[in-house]
């Protein structure tokens, strides 16, 4: 993890409001990660949904939808947009 840390030159993060997150969105959170040795940022835009049993219903997350539109969609829709990676992150808490 040490070497990891090395190349890593700067890291970006923006949080978006519930409603950036649903209408423009569709993520949680904004990361950009500037590597030393390329020099160029690698945009990640991070949609997390929790995963509260062990059998939770994965397909109806990735189907929420907010304001009619899946909010997958929406993170699709803005990452395009902005030239940016989409991302779905599942957790759990133990």
């Amino acid at each position: 993890m040490k070497e990891v840390n090395k190349k890593i030159r700067h890291v970006n993060l923006r949080k978006f409001k519930k409603k950036e997150e649903s209408n423009i969105s569709g993520a949680d959170f904004e990361m950009e990660v500037w590597l030393v040795s390329k020099y160029k940022g690698i945009p990640l835009v991070i949609q997390a949904k929790k995963a509260v049993e062990r059998y939770d219903s994965y397909c109806n997350k990735l189907n929420y939808k907010p304001n009619n539109k899946r909010q997958i969609d929406t993170l699709i829709e803005y990452c395009q947009s902005y030239k940016k990676l989409p991302f779905y992150l599942f957790y759990i808490h133990v």
